[in-house]
């Protein structure tokens, strides 16, 4: 009998914690079937994740932190607006999220086309490899009652918020872009409403 070939997949893993993401690989590894492996790129960092999502071709999973601790959303929001769906459109997105994450964004994130689940990084382990077993599965097609309804933010709303969010007045801002601060405000307003927040504190990095 001939064997079965084995498929090899490319995992990238973002993880501040080392410990952390040596377990979150023994996991992932412990979820594959005989036939699978996973060639997996671990790193500590969201600005290393960003370069290996440009340069690494073919990650058919891309697991990714959250942690208040060392982002703010912001940066997450633009790796998987910017980012994945420009080289990895066809890739299954898993967040894991700390304590502190509030639940808006939990719910943003998960309505975003690209994303498989939004977990806690304190999610039991059988939970978390149930989902890796299934994120594993290459050729099936998940069937789900849940539908996406992220209206992603746009480029402009984006790059309005980072500002605001770095200290900059809505003034400031229309005087840089020579636009009305009355745009400005509307696109504030329209990013805010996406992420169903209603003030800055959701969005900034835990002290």
């Amino acid at each position: 009998m001939k064997n079965k070939k084995n498929k090899t997949r490319k995992v990238l893993l973002q993880c501040s914690c080392e410990f952390t993401r040596l377990g979150l690989e023994t996991v992932l590894n412990s979820a594959c079937d005989e036939s699978d492996n996973n060639a997996v790129f671990s790193i500590s960092s969201l600005k290393q994740a960003e370069d290996k999502l440009i340069s690494q071709r073919g990650l058919g999973v891309i697991i990714l932190e959250l942690s208040y601790l060392n982002y703010n959303v912001l940066a997450l929001l633009e790796v998987m607006n910017r980012h994945i769906p420009r080289h990895h459109p066809n890739s299954k997105v898993l967040i894991f999220t700390d304590a502190k994450c509030n639940d808006a964004v939990k719910r943003y994130l998960a309505g975003m086309e690209n994303v498989s689940r939004v977990l806690s990084i304190n999610d039991s382990i059988e939970k978390i490899k149930s989902e890796f077993s299934r994120i594993n599965q290459p050729d099936q097609i998940e069937h789900t009652s849940v539908v996406k309804k992220t209206n992603v933010l746009s480029s402009r709303e984006m790059n309005i918020l980072q500002s605001l969010l770095k200290g900059k007045s809505v003034e400031q801002l229309a005087c840089e872009l020579t636009l009305n601060h009355k745009t400005i405000s509307s696109h504030k307003r329209s990013a805010m409403r996406k992420l169903g927040i209603h003030s800055f504190p959701p969005l900034l990095i835990s002290p």
